[in-house]
């Protein structure tokens, strides 16, 4: 929007949100201008965000405990990711109104990744293959038993580049 302002009459925001005003006569320059905008294809690729490799192991109470002083989590101190290569996934199923979310088994560890966009995954073609997970990690309490499980964030062959925060 700030590549436009000449065009708009008024224009703000923050972050998360953001607005603008425009005057009739620009409208159409302003239509143009923008359905061509100037994007590098470094752009367009995904790139998962992690603060930290860790290896399975290192995912125990003590942890958690020290991840849960930097609370409180929100969008100004979002919860801690991890990540960690070369993981098997087993035990895969479906769960959600619409199978939307996964269920699996990594390590010790039940993992959920909610509105999984691979559907396949878990399935005949990813038996032996090994996988880079990011993740955060929270505690699950269900039947009077807490257990410590992994939210996932992303999930891609291994082998595949990542950016570090």
């Amino acid at each position: 929007l700030r590549k436009f302002s000449s065009l708009l009459s008024a224009v703000g925001g923050h972050s998360m949100a953001a607005g603008f005003s425009l005057e009739n006569v620009n409208l159409e320059q302003f239509k143009t201008l923008v359905s061509h905008p100037e994007i590098s294809a470094d752009l367009l690729v995904k790139k998962s965000k992690y603060d930290c490799e860790i290896p399975l192991t290192a995912i125990d109470s003590k942890l958690m405990t020290r991840l849960n002083e930097f609370a409180p989590f929100g969008l100004g101190n979002p919860t801690p990711t991890f990540l960690t290569k070369k993981v098997e996934i087993s035990h895969v199923r479906h769960m959600g109104k619409s199978n939307q979310h996964l269920k699996f088994q990594v390590g010790d560890f039940e993992a959920v990744w909610f509105n999984a966009p691979s559907p396949s995954l878990g399935s005949r073609e990813g038996i032996g293959v090994s996988y880079d997970l990011v993740y955060s990690i929270d505690k699950n309490t269900w039947n009077n038993h807490t257990k410590l499980q992994l939210i996932v964030k992303d999930i891609t062959p291994s082998q595949s580049k990542r950016e570090t925060l």
